[in-house]
């Protein structure tokens, strides 16, 4: 199993997966727990059943009703089926589309530090070609007027050192 990280959203206890049985709930979150980065979960049934902590039985009967169609999903696509078998494992079918959504401000948090990185990267270019352009800046100038004054933002703590 990868390491990674899987977004689990409170809807899901208003989901029609929430109104199947315990066993069916335990596995549907531990192929999401299990899943990388694309959906896909590597596994056979037995490992399925040792990771969620169930019977073979009850494996086999959870991952049936996971590919099972269901009239009452909110996600229409392939008939509500929540996986389907592929070679080593199994498909979230869904997965890219919870995936694709992230909340506005986590996104606006990897903006920022997108930016915040290119900053430093230009200041490093600029600093490398000449010197006299790192110079120390007033750490109580706004990012705005930063810019109308074309000083660059220099991230060590307000130095003007070039490292």
């Amino acid at each position: 199993m990868t390491s990674g990280f899987t977004k689990l959203y409170n809807q899901i206890i208003t989901s029609s997966i929430w109104s199947e049985d315990d066993k069916v709930r335990i596995m549907w979150i531990t192929f999401l727990a299990s899943a990388d980065a694309n959906g896909y979960v590597s596994g056979s049934i037995p490992g399925m059943a040792a990771i969620a902590r169930m019977s073979l039985q009850d494996a086999e009967r959870s991952i049936r009703a996971l590919y099972s169609p269901d009239q009452y999903s909110r996600t229409k696509d392939h008939e509500g089926r929540r996986i389907k078998e592929i070679d080593g494992g199994w498909q979230i079918l869904n997965y890219p589309k919870y995936r694709a959504k992230r909340d506005p401000e986590r996104r606006r948090e990897q903006n920022r530090d997108a930016k915040r990185r290119q900053r430093v990267r230009e200041i490093k270019k600029r600093c490398q070609q000449n010197v006299s352009q790192c110079q120390p800046m007033s750490a109580n100038v706004s990012p705005s007027r930063r810019q109308k004054q074309n000083t660059p933002y220099i991230p060590q703590g307000g130095k003007g050192d070039c490292r």
